[in-house]
């Protein structure tokens, strides 16, 4: 990652790293239940350290590169007022895979993303 992260800052490229999202232990999608949200949740405790590590990493990578940025996706994904990561938001699944989005899961990123890659007033 240093080494195509500096190639693209070369190249004068961006690089955003989305950080990860909760992982889930279901083998499928639809084994989990969204009236049941709880049916496939994993506690977020297990999870959050795990996804500091590689937060903690990339954000250590962006001091060296200033064309490196990190989209923390764990906090948006799983609140830190929940103690149960679950696969549902607003109703709907937010997961195609055990740790992949669907569409509803990244729409409700997109608003983070666009204001992280938002150009700098000059």
């Amino acid at each position: 990652l240093d080494t195509l992260v500096a190639e693209m800052a070369d190249r004068q490229v961006t690089v955003v790293i989305a950080g990860p999202p909760p992982m889930y232990q279901f083998s499928d999608i639809r084994l989990c239940n969204r009236e049941r949200p709880e049916s496939c949740g994993v506690i977020r405790g297990t999870l959050e350290p795990l996804v500091r590590e590689v937060e903690n990493r990339v954000l250590s990578l962006s001091r060296r590169h200033p064309n490196l940025k990190l989209l923390p996706v764990f906090d948006s994904l799983c609140p830190a007022d929940q103690t149960l990561c679950t696969p549902v938001m607003e109703g709907r699944f937010t997961m195609r895979a055990r740790d992949h989005l669907n569409v509803h899961g990244a729409r409700l990123l997109a608003p983070s993303l666009l204001e992280l890659i938002a150009p700098v007033p000059e």
